[in-house]
């Protein structure tokens, strides 16, 4: 008889897929797929209902929830003055993908801080404007899991709030001169 292999997650964890966002490990199944036996972590986000392989479960890109404090931080980031990114917008990809790919709610947070900072500038891209919301959205499902006696809208409230003081903050700055 096999050993049993010891599981990274259990039903009713919530977890992070830098794809999909927050979700609830619902269920854990032994599947065949391809004539291969293996145990799979059924997750349930916003929007979808995905198949986690219970050896991919420890991938970068699959995180616990983060922590208040984590969030904590994150509002801090939110608040400081945006770096409002160099044109043109086909540079910034590249910022965007990196902070993207991270996936550290410290990443996130700037990419919002700095996407929002940006659009106060120029309007942003449409692809842009999809990461920006995507990851505003990714922030306040988690955020609203992590602590929850956080509605989301309070979540949306303090978040818009921290941008706001941000922008704030990027006219009060001295500009630098080259």
């Amino acid at each position: 008889m096999a050993a049993k292999k010891t599981l990274r997650f259990k039903v009713g964890d919530w977890i992070v897929h830098d794809n999909y966002g927050v979700g609830e490990v619902v269920d854990i199944v032994d599947k065949d797929l391809d004539g291969e036996r293996d145990t799979y972590f059924k997750v349930s986000a916003v929007d979808i209902e995905y198949w986690l392989p219970s050896d991919k479960a420890d991938a970068d890109h699959i995180k616990r929830i983060r922590s208040e404090a984590e969030f904590d931080h994150a509002l801090e980031i939110l608040s400081e003055p945006p770096d409002l990114m160099a044109e043109p917008s086909h540079r910034n990809r590249r910022v965007i993908t990196e902070r993207w790919l991270d996936g550290s709610l410290a990443a996130r947070a700037a990419l919002i801080r700095d996407l929002n900072g940006r659009n106060h500038v120029k309007e942003l891209s449409y692809d842009e404007k999809r990461t920006f919301e995507k990851a505003e959205n990714f922030f306040i499902n988690e955020w609203i899991i992590c602590n929850p006696s956080l509605t989301k809208s309070k979540a949306e409230q303090r978040l818009r709030e921290a941008l706001q003081l941000s922008i704030k903050k990027e006219e009060l700055e001295p500009k630098q001169v080259a």
